[in-house]
């Protein structure tokens, strides 16, 4: 059996979410959902296949 993250941080360097907020506050609509740096340097392709 194998362990597939996904939208965890199971890989990541260092704990985030893809939302922050104080405890206790929601966003329901994400407003303030943001990719973290190393998501766009390592893990996100452009549609060529190159990373951003």
């Amino acid at each position: 059996m194998g362990r597939v993250p996904v939208g965890g941080t199971d890989f990541s360097t260092h704990p985030y979410t893809y939302d922050d907020l104080p405890h206790g506050q929601i966003d329901p609509l994400l407003t303030k959902f943001a990719l973290a740096k190393e998501d766009l340097k390592l893990k996100v392709r452009k549609t060529d296949g190159s990373f951003l």
